[in-house]
C-alpha cells in the first residue's frame, strides 16, 4: 500500500489544473483496519455495479481511502466542488459528464460524494435512482438521448442490438457496470438516518462499511510512524514514552469529551483529524519554540561573554598603560633630540644650497651665450653651403672621359688655361697630394694635374676650413682678369669639366670669404665652451657636496620620521589604551545590571530548554483538545496529562499551564488592553486563536456574549483591517477574495451549526504554490486567487450550545470564549468602579497602557542592546558610537524602568480602592450566570451580556447612596 501511496502522489502532483481528478498528495499512515477498509472499497469497486455506502465521522479517512482504492484500481475519479450558489442544474451537468464516461466511452469511474457535498436533497434523490435503476428522470433531453443511442449504435451491433430502444437499454447497462458510486456520511445525527429511510437504495444497493473509532493499535501506529520525523535533538530517548503518551493523551481526550456531554450537555467530537494535528502542531512548535529560545540564549550569552571580556579587558589596560607610558616619554626625549640635530645640518645644507644655485645661474648663462654664438656662425657658414654642395653636385657629372678629353688639347683656349691655372694655386703649397704633378703652372704642368686620376675624389674631400688666404688671393686675381671667368663662360668657352672646375674654385673663394668673419666668432666660441667646461666642474664639484650633505638630511629625516613614527603609536596605543579603558568602564558600569538579569535568563532559558519538549508537547496538546472545554474540564485533563506524563517516567512540571508554556506577558497585557478578559480561560482562548491560521485550522469561536469578536475588532486595529462578514450576505465570497488577495483579516459573524459549503476550499486550507509564483488558493473551481500568508479568518457564532457535527469539528478549531464567573466579576468590577470613580478608573486605564508600552520599550530595548552586542565587529571597545549607543539604551531603560515601578505602585494603591467594589462584581457575576441558566428553562428568558451591564449600570447609577460613602 505504501507503493501504491507513493504512486498516487506522484500522479497527483503531475495533473493538470482544470482535471476532474486534481487533488493534492495525502500523507496516509496504514495500520490493520485502514488496510481492511482499503481492501474492502478496492474489492466493491472492481465489481460491476459495485456501489459503496462509507459511515464513519468526519476525519476518520472514508474519503483518503476511497481516492487511494480508486488510483489502485486505475479508474477515473469524479468529484462535485460545491460553491456558492450551487445547483441541481450545476450537478446535472456533472451527471451527463459521468454518463458520457461511463456509458459512451465505456470507462469504469468512481463519483465520489459526501454529505457534506449534498447542499440539495434531490441530490440524494437523483443518486437513489441511479443506484436502482441507473437512470435519472428527466436527466436527458429527446436530443440528447437520441445523441447517446447514435454514439452507441456501433458498440451495441457488434453486440448483436439494433433497436433504438434496446441500444438506449444497452448504454444504461453499460453506465451501471461502469458506474461506481461512494457515499461518504457520518452517522452523528438525525440526517443520516432520515436519508436512509427516505432513499432506501443508499442502503440496498450500496455495500456497507462502517468506519469505527480508532482502536488504540492504530493510534499507536500513527504516533510511531509521524513521531519518526519529530526533531528531539539530543532528548531522543523520549521518543518511545511520547508515542505512547499520545495514545494515552487522545484517549482521555475522548472519555473526557464523553463526561462533557453527560454534565454539560455540550457536544464535542474528537476525530482522528484532531489526533494528527496535535503530532504534527507538536513537531513544527517544538521546531519554532527550539530556534527561539536557542536564538535568545545565544544572544545572551553573547551578551554576557562581551561583559566578562569587558571586565577583564580593564585590568588588562590599566597594566598595559603602565607599562607603555614610560616608553612613550623615552620616545618623546629621543625625537626631540633628533629634530635638534636636524635643524643645525638643515642650516649648513642650506648655504651649501644657495652657493650651488648661484653657480647653476652662471653656469646657465655662459650656456646661453655659447650657444648664441655656436648659432650665428652656424648660420653664416650655411650661406655659403649651397654653392659649395652645387659645386660638389658639378663635380659629380664630371668623368674621367672630360677630364681625359680636357687632357688631350694640345694648346687650350683661354678660359681653360685661365681656369686650370685658378685650380692648381689651390694645390701649390701642397703639391705632393698630387700624384705625377711636378708643380708647373703651365698647360704642361695643368696636363700632369689632369692625368691624377683621384682628382675628383680629391676636389670633393678638399680641407675647405684650411684655405690660406694667399691662395684666395691669388685664385680670385686669376678670375678677375679679364676674360673673368665664371660657370657660363667656362661652360661655353670651355668644356662642361672647365665648368665644374670653375663652379668649385668660386665655391671655395665663397666658402673662405664667409669663414673668415666667421672664424672670430668659432674663436670665442671656443673660449667660452673651455670656461663653461671649468664652470660645469666646480658645478658638478659643488652639486655632489650638495647630495652629499642632502642624503645626510634624508638620513637623518628618516630617522627622525621612524622615531616619529614610533611615538606616535606608543601615543596611539596609550591614547586608544585609555579610550578602551574609559569606554571598558562605562560599558561595564552601564550594563552591570544587565549583566545579573542575563544571567538568571540564560539559567531560565537553559532549564526551559531542557523542558521544552515535554512542555511543548502538552502545550499542542492543549492547542489541539481543548479549545472547546469549559475550564473546569481543561484543569481537569491538564492534570490527568500531568500524571499521564509522569507515569511514563517524564518529568513535567506540576504547574503547568499553556498561558506559562506558550504566553508572551507583554503579548497578553496588550490583548487585555484590547478588551480580551483577564481570566485565564479567555487568555487561553486567545493564544489558541493566535495560533489557528494554516497549516494550522482556523478557529470558530463560540461567543454567546460577543467578547472574541470585540477583541478581534480592537485587536485588528492594530495589527490589519479587518472585515466583518455574515453568511447572509450576498457578497460574503467577493470580500473573502478580496481579503485573501489583500492580507487583510475577515470576522464570519453569527454563523450557526452548519457551514456553507463554499468555504470548504478555504476551511481545508486547499493552499498550493504556482509555477514561478506564489501560494494560491481554489477558492472556487473557476478561479485561482493569489494567497497571501498575511491573511486571518475568524469565524464567531452567538449560540451558547451549539453542536456541531464531526465533519465541522475536523475543519476548524473550535474555542469555547463563554465568559467565565472570573473573568465576568472583573469586567463588572470596571464596569462598577466606571461607574463609581470614573477618574479612578480612567487612571487605572491608563497606567496600565504606560506599563504596556513601558514593556515593549524595555523589551525593544534589550533586544537592541543583545543584537548589538552580538553583531558589533572587532572589539566593541573602539567602537565608540557603539557604546555611546548601549549607554544611552540602558540609560533609556533604567528610566523606563523606573516608571514602570512608579506605575506599579500606582496601580496597586488604585486596585486596593477598587477592591472595595469587588462583593458588588462578585455578586453581579453571580446573578448573570443565574439568569443565564434560565434559558434552561425556556428560550424566551435569554439575555445578553450587554444588556445585564446596561442593566446593572442603571441599578448602580439609580440607588441612594448612604451618608459618608
Amino acid at each position: 500500500f505504501d507503493e501504491y501511496l507513493e504512486d498516487y502522489n506522484s500522479a497527483a502532483a503531475a495533473v493538470k489544473e482544470g482535471d476532474s481528478q486534481q487533488t493534492s498528495s495525502m500523507n496516509l499512515v496504514f495500520f490493520r483496519d485502514h488496510c481492511e477498509h482499503l481492501a474492502r472499497i478496492i474489492r466493491i469497486i472492481r465489481q460491476p455495479r459495485g456501489n459503496a455506502l462509507l459511515v464513519g465521522v468526519g476525519g476518520s479517512g472514508k474519503s483518503s481511502l476511497t481516492r487511494l482504492a480508486t488510483s489502485i484500481a486505475e479508474y477515473k475519479r469524479f468529484e462535485i466542488a460545491v460553491a456558492k450558489g450551487y445547483s441541481m442544474n450545476d450537478f446535472h451537468e456533472k451527471l451527463l459528464e459521468l454518463y458520457n464516461t461511463a456509458g459512451v466511452k465505456c470507462q469504469p469511474l468512481v463519483f465520489l460524494i459526501n454529505d457534506s457535498q449534498i447542499v440539495h436533497e434531490g441530490m440524494l434523490e437523483d443518486i437513489n435512482n441511479i443506484l436502482n435503476s441507473g437512470e435519472v428522470p428527466s436527466l436527458f433531453s429527446p436530443d440528447e438521448r437520441d445523441k447517446k443511442i447514435m454514439q452507441c449504435s456501433e458498440a451495441a451491433r457488434e453486440a448483436g442490438i439494433t433497436s433504438r430502444d434496446e441500444i438506449w437499454s444497452f448504454f444504461i447497462s453499460r453506465v451501471r457496470d461502469n458506474f461506481h458510486t461512494v457515499l461518504c456520511m457520518s452517522p452523528v445525527g438525525d440526517a443520516f438516518r432520515t436519508r436512509c429511510r427516505q432513499f432506501p437504495s443508499l442502503t440496498n444497493c450500496c455495500s456497507i462499511d462502517w468506519f469505527n473509532e480508532w482502536p488504540r493499535e492504530a493510534l499507536h501506529g500513527v504516533a510511531e510512524r509521524l513521531m519518526s520525523e519529530v526533531d528531539l535533538g539530543s532528548r531522543a530517548d523520549l521518543r518511545e514514552n511520547l508515542t505512547n503518551l499520545c495514545v494515552d493523551i487522545h484517549t482521555e481526550v475522548v472519555r473526557t469529551a464523553g463526561d462533557f456531554w453527560e454534565e454539560m450537555r455540550r457536544r464535542y467530537y474528537i476525530t482522528p483529524t484532531s489526533y494528527l494535528e496535535f503530532i504534527s502542531l507538536y513537531r513544527s512548535l517544538l521546531d519554532e519554540k527550539t530556534v527561539e529560545l536557542t536564538d535568545q540564549l545565544e544572544r545572551l550569552e553573547n551578551g554576557k561573554l562581551k561583559m566578562k571580556e569587558t571586565n577583564e579587558t580593564i585590568a588588562v589596560m590599566k597594566v598595559q598603560l603602565e607599562e607603555k607610558q614610560p616608553l612613550l616619554e623615552k620616545a618623546q626625549k629621543d625625537n626631540e633630540v633628533l629634530v635638534a640635530d636636524l635643524k643645525v645640518r638643515q642650516e649648513k645644507a642650506s648655504v651649501v644650497q644657495v652657493s650651488v644655485a648661484a653657480q647653476q645661474a652662471e653656469a646657465a648663462v655662459q650656456q646661453k651665450a655659447s650657444k648664441e654664438l655656436e648659432e650665428d656662425a652656424t648660420a653664416q657658414l650655411a650661406e655659403a653651403m649651397p654653392a659649395v654642395e652645387s659645386a660638389i653636385k658639378a663635380l659629380d657629372s664630371i668623368d674621367k672621359s672630360d677630364l681625359t678629353e680636357l687632357k688631350s688639347l694640345p694648346k687650350p683656349n683661354e678660359i681653360v688655361g685661365k681656369t686650370m691655372m685658378s685650380l692648381m694655386v689651390f694645390f701649390e703649397t701642397n703639391k705632393s697630394e698630387i700624384d705625377g704633378w711636378s708643380g708647373n703652372m703651365e698647360w704642361k704642368g695643368a696636363r700632369e694635374f689632369l692625368g691624377y686620376t683621384r682628382l675628383l675624389e680629391k676636389l670633393k674631400g678638399y680641407d675647405k676650413d684650411a684655405i690660406k688666404p694667399q691662395v684666395i688671393a691669388k685664385a680670385r686675381k686669376l678670375i678677375e682678369e679679364e676674360p673673368v671667368l665664371t660657370p657660363e663662360v667656362c661652360g661655353s668657352r670651355g668644356s662642361k669639366a672647365c665648368k665644374g672646375i670653375c663652379m668649385w674654385i668660386l665655391a671655395m673663394i665663397k666658402y673662405f670669404e664667409v669663414a673668415k668673419v666667421v672664424e672670430p666668432k668659432r674663436k670665442a666660441l671656443e673660449e667660452a665652451r673651455a670656461e663653461l667646461a671649468i664652470t660645469n666642474k666646480r658645478l658638478q664639484e659643488a652639486e655632489a657636496a650638495l647630495k652629499a650633505v642632502e642624503d645626510e638630511l634624508a638620513t637623518l629625516q628618516k630617522g627622525l620620521d621612524e622615531s616619529t613614527r614610533r611615538k606616535e603609536l606608543l601615543e596611539n596605543e596609550v591614547n586608544m589604551c585609555r579610550q578602551r579603558l574609559v569606554n571598558a568602564e562605562s560599558l561595564s558600569g552601564s550594563l552591570k545590571n544587565e549583566a545579573v538579569r542575563w544571567e538568571d535568563n540564560i539559567k531560565r532559558l537553559s532549564e526551559r530548554i531542557g523542558t521544552l519538549p515535554i512542555d511543548m508537547f502538552l502545550s499542542a496538546a492543549c492547542v489541539s483538545y481543548f479549545g472547546a472545554f469549559t475550564a473546569r474540564f481543561r484543569k481537569r485533563l491538564v492534570r490527568s496529562w500531568v500524571e499521564a506524563t509522569k507515569a511514563h517516567n517524564l518529568d513535567v512540571n506540576e504547574d503547568f499551564s499553556l498561558v506559562n508554556a506558550l504566553g508572551d506577558p507583554m503579548e497578553i497585557l496588550n490583548w487585555q488592553i484590547c478588551a480580551l478578559p483577564t481570566d485565564e480561560t479567555s487568555t487561553e482562548n486567545a493564544i489558541i486563536v493566535t495560533m489557528s491560521h494554516p497549516p494550522r485550522r482556523w478557529p470558530l469561536l463560540i461567543d454567546p456574549q460577543g467578547q472574541a469578536a470585540k477583541w478581534i475588532t480592537i485587536r485588528s486595529k492594530q495589527e490589519r483591517p479587518l472585515k466583518v462578514i455574515k453568511l447572509t450576505d450576498g457578497t460574503y465570497m467577493r470580500t473573502i477574495d478580496m481579503s485573501i488577495r489583500g492580507g487583510t483579516a475577515v470576522l464570519c459573524d453569527d454563523v450557526a451549526e452548519t457551514l456553507d459549503p463554499a468555504l470548504d476550499p478555504l476551511l481545508n486550507r486547499q493552499i498550493f504554490s504556482s509555477e514561478g509564483g506564489g501560494p494560491q488558493i481554489n477558492l472556487t473551481p473557476q478561479s485561482q486567487v493569489p494567497y497571501d500568508p498575511q491573511f486571518r479568518f475568524f469565524i464567531c457564532t452567538k449560540l451558547s450550545n451549539p453542536h456541531y457535527l464531526p465533519d465541522v469539528c475536523i475543519k476548524v478549531t473550535l474555542v469555547n470564549f463563554t465568559v467565565t464567573m472570573d473573568g465576568l466579576e472583573d469586567q463588572m468590577l470596571g464596569e462598577v468602579v466606571a461607574i463609581e470613580q470614573k477618574e479612578l478608573e480612567e487612571e487605572k486605564n491608563s497606567i496600565i497602557h504606560q506599563i504596556s508600552e513601558g514593556q515593549k520599550s524595555l523589551k525593544k530595548t534589550e533586544e537592541s542592546i543583545l543584537e548589538k552586542l552580538k553583531n558589533a565587529k572587532g572589539n566593541i571597545l573602539d567602537d565608540d558610537i557603539l557604546i555611546s549607543d548601549l549607554k544611552n539604551a540602558q540609560s533609556r531603560a533604567q528610566s523606563v524602568a523606573k516608571r514602570q515601578e512608579e506605575a506599579k505602585e500606582k496601580i496597586a494603591i488604585i486596585n486596593k480602592t477598587r477592591e472595595l467594589y469587588r462583593p458588588v462584581a462578585n455578586r453581579c457575576s453571580i446573578l448573570f450566570f443565574v439568569l443565564a441558566d434560565l434559558a434552561m428553562i425556556d428560550p424566551m428568558y435569554q439575555n445578553s451580556l450587554e444588556f445585564f451591564k446596561r442593566l446593572v449600570a442603571t441599578v448602580v447609577e439609580g440607588t441612594a447612596k448612604p451618608s459618608g460613602f
